[in-house]
């Protein structure tokens, strides 16, 4: 399948690795490594439809998109990030 969507995160140009982890891929926070384009993180991926969450982890470190104002709580109090996807019309 083709990407449907781009994550993308800015800044952290000191880390050594960047993930994303969602309930996209059951939240491994090693599978889905992202690429660095300049001054942000990159992954393209084909997500399912409907409401996606998800995380970054940044050097072993958690933490909702900071460019994204979309999120909810969690059972660990620390948030998930969200994105739709919806159907191409």
């Amino acid at each position: 399948m083709s990407p449907n969507y781009t994550f993308r995160l800015k800044g952290h140009e000191k880390a050594k690795a960047v993930y994303v982890a969602g309930d996209f891929n059951n939240w491994d926070p090693k599978a889905l490594l992202m690429r660095r384009e300049g001054n942000e993180w990159v992954f393209d991926v084909h997500l399912p439809l409907g409401k996606n969450r998800y995380k970054f982890v940044v050097d072993g470190e958690w933490i909702i998109d900071p460019a994204n104002k979309l999120w909810e709580q969690n059972e660990h109090n620390t948030g998930n990030s969200i994105i739709w996807i919806e159907a191409n019309r």
